[in-house]
């Protein structure tokens, strides 16, 4: 097909290469429906199966894949499984604010407290490979085992080719709203650290309605090319984060070509700055990068810069041909032309 606008080339781009397809993402959400009834039915009849939370939904989707940025290939979904805290007390460590412990209260039946450590707190390994155990009988089952950053257990059903990486998590709620404020999930050491996966939900949905629905496909694209073109490129969720922050207080875009110069012309300063998570709850994101890749990831901006700002006076200037020429320089050589 003759591409005749740069456009329809960004449409067949997406539609092609980008965004995941229609058909798996309706597959992989039934999917992760049947995953649940099987969880619920775990705690319902597995003695030694942890308790889900009674008062609310005990399950949180997480993840790319929940906040509609996920690119292709659809490898992973995340979801979170909200346990019942009763007869748990949950306190911070007085040496490291990132590191939360769960202690089981005197007299309590809670299944967690038959998952302590030698020092009396529930231990996140045992709660991770109790549920490992106890996926392994799921219908469908092909293979499950920790995650390597030790934070999930990954569950690989045979039906299909995508994992599932379920975190038990523990809510903490507000002594004040009665809302829950975050979740202690495991930190990949036996304890537990903070996390929230609706402030990330509710902090994507803002700024992509201030952007009538433009900046989901712009993250994807963005996630596109760091994955494609940077190499070692910066992780998926520091990406969406610099998307998030570039486009938060500015005003509306309405192409695809304008939200690629931008990105390009503001995030560099960004990333030379320090990245907090901007869940308030954990360490910032760029803890483990070194200054030399920095500075390569902000070159590498800057050349996407200039290049997509020739492509749209190009554009302007009814010359798609170059337009498209350029923008492949940008994407790589699956950019149509």
């Amino acid at each position: 097909m003759v591409i005749t606008s740069v456009g329809s080339a960004f449409a067949r781009f997406r539609r092609e290469h980008v965004d995941l397809d229609a058909g798996a993402v309706d597959k992989a959400r039934k999917s992760r429906d049947y995953l649940q009834q099987q969880i619920v039915s775990l705690a319902a009849n597995a003695r030694d199966f942890p308790r889900l939370e009674p008062d609310s939904p005990p399950f949180v989707a997480s993840g790319s894949f929940a906040r509609s940025t996920k690119i292709r290939p659809l490898d992973d979904i995340d979801l979170f499984v909200i346990l019942d805290d009763e007869g748990l007390s949950q306190r911070p460590s007085f040496w490291d604010e990132r590191l939360y412990y769960l202690t089981p209260k005197r007299s309590t039946n809670s299944r967690l407290a038959k998952l302590t450590d030698d020092s009396g707190h529930v231990s996140s390994t045992r709660v991770l490979n109790r549920f490992k155990s106890a996926l392994t009988s799921v219908p469908n089952y092909a293979s499950a085992g920790i995650h390597r950053n030790g934070e999930a257990v990954s569950l690989k059903l045979s039906s299909y080719p995508w994992v599932f990486d379920i975190v038990p998590a523990i809510p903490h709620f507000s002594w004040w709203t009665g809302r829950v404020d975050w979740y202690l999930m495991p930190n990949g050491q036996g304890g537990w650290m903070r996390s929230n996966p609706r402030r990330d939900a509710e902090s994507t949905t803002g700024v992509n309605k201030s952007h009538s629905g433009l900046l989901l496909p712009l993250v994807r694209l963005v996630k596109y090319w760091n994955g494609k073109r940077l190499r070692q490129g910066l992780s998926s969720y520091y990406i969406e984060t610099l998307c998030l922050k570039v486009f938060e207080y500015r005003s509306n875009v309405t192409t695809f070509q304008e939200g690629m110069e931008v990105f390009f012309r503001k995030a560099p300063s960004r990333v030379r700055r320090h990245c907090p998570d901007p869940k308030g709850l954990g360490p910032r994101l760029d803890l483990d990068i070194g200054r030399r890749t920095k500075e390569r990831i902000e070159e590498s901006m800057y050349e996407a810069a200039t290049t997509a700002r020739a492509a749209r006076r190009a554009e302007r200037a009814g010359n798609v041909a170059g337009a498209l020429e350029a923008w492949r320089q940008v994407f790589g050589p699956e950019f149509p032309g």
